[in-house]
């Protein structure tokens, strides 16, 4: 049976079919589902070690942060490797997600920071936002990055350049795992116990 545990990226293809790519960190895989819950291809991305965070680029590139591994791996949404470490060395990379102009923004749980690097792998900023215990991110169409901490339990918002708009955007939470934003605005939070 397969329970799936965080929905961490809600992206539309060229095709404008919904599609729901969903991190199977117990096996290793990502899979493929339609909006409705059909499952499309359960093993997109098999041989991954601890995969959670997911997202989507626009341009056609699954970008996978495998905690196992200490990677992040990019792919295309067909599940093709375009290079399995694209970045290496990271410790606990758990959540990510990509902006429109080429950017990539990983949770390091480890070392309680967000870093920025580009598609392409280049670090752009290694803590662009600190003390935090991130595990998910989100990011709206306005700039703003959305980061789930588990430390304190709360949801704190950010520009993209590490500004702190709001710490405690939404707090009282026990342990925000995963959160998604959908193109109506609409925050979604994954809170586990």
């Amino acid at each position: 049976k397969f329970i799936l545990s965080l929905i961490l990226a809600l992206i539309w293809a060229a095709a404008s079919e919904a599609q729901i790519f969903v991190s199977c960190w117990w096996d290793g895989t990502v899979g493929e589902f339609s909006l409705s819950g059909q499952e499309i291809n359960r093993r997109l991305l098999p041989g991954l070690i601890s995969p959670y965070g997911i997202t989507y680029d626009g341009n056609g590139n699954l970008f996978v942060a495998d905690a196992g591994r200490h990677t992040i791996g990019q792919f295309t949404i067909s599940g093709a490797v375009v290079n399995a470490s694209l970045v290496s060395g990271l410790p606990s990379t758990w959540g990510i997600v990509a902006d429109r102009s080429g950017h990539l923004f990983v949770s390091v749980y480890e070392t309680g920071t967000v870093a920025e690097y580009t598609t392409d792998g280049g670090l752009v900023n290694g803590a662009l936002i600190t003390g935090v215990t991130p595990t998910a991110l989100a990011l709206d169409g306005n700039s703003h990055l959305f980061v789930a901490n588990h430390g304190n339990g709360s949801i704190g918002e950010y520009l993209t350049d590490g500004t702190p708009v709001n710490t405690s955007f939404i707090s009282g939470l026990s342990s925000p795992e995963g959160i998604a934003l959908d193109g109506q605005g609409h925050l979604f939070v994954s809170n586990y116990g």
